[in-house]
C-alpha cells in the first residue's frame, strides 16, 4: 500500500529487472494484453518459437483449470471482457512459471463481481504455493485479500502489519500521515435544470457508441455516471465538452444548444472539464505549473489583453497560491509537469477547472491515481462547487466514490443507459448488476 507518489512502481520496476521470477506483472491497464488484440490467446502465450496451436490450446486449458481459471485459448483477445482479459494476463505469467506474480491497481477496471472472481483466484494461487504482491489504494480490498500488509510513503517503507493488528483508520493514518475524515455528502438546495441531454447518439469507428440517451442534470445535483470502462462514457463526456459530434439529439445547457458549438465556444459558456487522461487531454507535460493552470484562461484578464500575455507576475503568484491550497507537491510554478507524479499532474488540472468556477463540470476518473488525502479533498472540491450551484457530471469507476459523491447515479451498458439509482440507495453489488447488463 501506498499514498500516490509513494514510489511503490519505480520500487517494482528496479525488482523487476533483478528477478528472473517477475518476467512480467499485471498492471491495471493490461497494457501488454493491449497490444496484442488481433492474437488468439494461444499465439499471445506461446514462450517462443512456433508451437501447434492444438497442442498449446490443449496445455493452456489444463494450467488455466488446475488454477480454477476459465480461459478460451481460441478466443480473440479483443472480443474478452476485461475481467476475462485479466484472468488470460495471470495465465501467461503462469505459463512462465512464475512463483511471484504482481498486481499493480488490477481491480480499477473491474465491477465488484469481477474483482470478487479475481480475490478467489488470488487465494487458490496462494494455497497452490504462489506469492503475490497486490498494490491496490483502496483499503477495502486490502483487507479482503491480503496475508501481511507494507505501508510505502514518500519512497519509505512506514510499516508491515497484518489485516488482523491493524484497522482501517490506523492504516489511513500510515499512508498519508495524518487522519482523514470520512466526508460524505450533505444535503443541499437542489436548483433549475442546468443540462438536458435528449435521445443524444454518438457513432465511433467501431459503430454506436451511445444510443438515444436521456438525462438531465440540475444546479446544485452530482450526477454519477457508472459502468464497465469502453461502454459510453468517454463518448458522453466528449460529446458534452465539444470534442465529438453528435450523430443525432440535443445537448442543451439553460436552454442553449451545444450540439454544434466548438470545444471553446462550449468551456466559455461555463463547462469545466476534467478528463480521464490527465497527460494526454488535461496537461502539456513540457510546459511549467503556473503555465498549464493558465490554458484556459491565458486570453482573460488579468493575465492577457487583446490575447497577448502581459502579466506573468500575476500567473504566477495565483499558481502558488493554488499550489498551497490544492497541496502539490512541487516548489513552486516554475516546475515542470512532466517531472511531478501522476497524482500530483492530476491535482493541477483539477486546481484548474474548479479554481476559475463553472455552470458545469464534467469530471472524468477525477480521483484516479490520487492517494487518499487528496482523493477527499478532490471529492470535498467537487462537492463545494455543487453547493455553489454548479451542475456535475461525475464519471467513475470507483463504485464508493460515486455513492459517496453523487445525488444520482446513471448506469451505462454497451451505449444505453441501463437505469437510476438514488445515490442514498446505491449498493456496489447492485451497480455492479447493472454494469454486466442486468435491469434495475
Amino acid at each position: 500500500m501506498a499514498k500516490g507518489g509513494g514510489n511503490k512502481s519505480f520500487v517494482l520496476r528496479v525488482d523487476a529487472a533483478t528477478m528472473e521470477a517477475l518476467e512480467q506483472w499485471a498492471d491495471d491497464e493490461f497494457r501488454s494484453i493491449n497490444g496484442q488484440l488481433q492474437w488468439i490467446i494461444a499465439d499471445a502465450l506461446r514462450r517462443s518459437g512456433r508451437l501447434k496451436k492444438q497442442e498449446t490450446s490443449r496445455s493452456i486449458r489444463e494450467l488455466a483449470a488446475s488454477y480454477g481459471l476459465e480461459v478460451d485459448p481460441d478466443a480473440l483477445v479483443d472480443k474478452l471482457t476485461i475481467g476475462q482479459r485479466q484472468r488470460v494476463e495471470i495465465v501467461k505469467l503462469l505459463y512462465r512459471k512464475a512463483d511471484i506474480l504482481i498486481f499493480d491497481e488490477p481491480t480499477a477496471l473491474l465491477t465488484p463481481q469481477e474483482s470478487d472472481a479475481l480475490f478467489d483466484v488470488l487465494r487458490r494461487l496462494r494455497d497452490l504455493g504462489k506469492s503475490t504482491i497486490f498494490i491496490t489504494h483502496k483499503l477495502r480490498e486490502v483487507y479482503q485479500i491480503a496475508d501481511r500488509m507494507t505501508v510505502i510513503r514518500q519512497g519509505r517503507i512506514i510499516g508491515t502489519t497484518t489485516p488482523q493488528e491493524t484497522g482501517m483508520e490506523k492504516l489511513t493514518q500510515m499512508m498519508v500521515g495524518k487522519t482523514v475524515p470520512a466526508g460524505r455528502r450533505q444535503p443541499h438546495p437542489i436548483g433549475e435544470e442546468v443540462l438536458r441531454v435528449q435521445d443524444l447518439s454518438v457513432r465511433s469507428r467501431a459503430g454506436i457508441a451511445l444510443q438515444d440517451i436521456t438525462f438531465s442534470i440540475r444546479a446544485g445535483e452530482v450526477l454519477g455516471v457508472a459502468g464497465i470502462e469502453g461502454n459510453g462514457q468517454t463518448p458522453l463526456a466528449q460529446a458534452l465538452l465539444g470534442l465529438c459530434r453528435p450523430a443525432s439529439g440535443s445537448i442543451l445547457l439553460s436552454g442553449q444548444e451545444l450540439s454544434r458549438r466548438t470545444a471553446k465556444q462550449i468551456r466559455d459558456a461555463g463547462v469545466g472539464s476534467i478528463p480521464d487522461d490527465r497527460q494526454g487531454m488535461g496537461l502539456i507535460l513540457s510546459m511549467r505549473i503556473f503555465e498549464n493552470l493558465l490554458l484556459n484562461t491565458y486570453d482573460e484578464k488579468p493575465y492577457a489583453r487583446n490575447a497577448l500575455m502581459e502579466d506573468w507576475a500575476a500567473a504566477r503568484r495565483d499558481a502558488q497560491a493554488r499550489i498551497s491550497e490544492y497541496s502539490i507537491a512541487a516548489a513552486d510554478g516554475s516546475v515542470v509537469v512532466g517531472t511531478l507524479s501522476g497524482g500530483n499532474q492530476q491535482k493541477i488540472v483539477v486546481a484548474r477547472e474548479l479554481s476559475r468556477g463553472c455552470r458545469m463540470l464534467v469530471a472524468a476518473q477525477p480521483t484516479r491515481g490520487v492517494d487518499i488525502a487528496s482523493a477527499d479533498n478532490i471529492q470535498n472540491r467537487i462537492l463545494d462547487a455543487a453547493r455553489e450551484g454548479c451542475a456535475v457530471l461525475l464519471i467513475s469507476s470507483d463504485l464508493d466514490e460515486l455513492i459517496k459523491v453523487s445525488d444520482r447515479i446513471m448506469v451505462l451498458f454497451r451505449g444505453r443507459i441501463m437505469g437510476f439509482v438514488d445515490a442514498d440507495e446505491a449498493t456496489r453489488e447492485g451497480l455492479g448488476r447493472m454494469m454486466l447488463g442486468e435491469a434495475h
